[in-house]
């Protein structure tokens, strides 16, 4: 069985595959805003999900950053590859530009 899109951006799948699960957070975002944004206020409420190494405030900015672009599928793409760098404590060490 495949990861949820936040259990693999936290991690859980090859980094390689960030694109496709951002382009699913970004048809959610586009397509059903107000359950996405439940979705996630939900599932980030938990200090160990996606990863132990992201704190409540950095849940809080990516959610914010994610349900602000319902337009722009690249920034979400950002988004989601930034968020997912501090999952898994990369961020800042030369993974970021890639």
């Amino acid at each position: 069985m495949a990861p949820a899109p936040l259990q693999a951006v936290g991690g859980e799948a090859p980094r390689s595959l960030g694109d496709h699960f951002s382009e699913v957070l970004f048809s959610m975002n586009r397509n059903c805003v107000g359950l996405l944004a439940q979705w996630l206020e939900e599932t980030l409420q938990d200090p160990t999900f996606p990863s132990t190494l992201v704190s409540v405030q950095q849940k809080d900015a990516f959610r914010q950053r994610l349900l602000r672009e319902q337009t722009n599928r690249r920034q979400v793409k950002d988004v989601v590859k930034e968020f997912s760098l501090l999952c898994r404590g990369q961020q800042g060490v030369g993974y970021s530009t890639q």
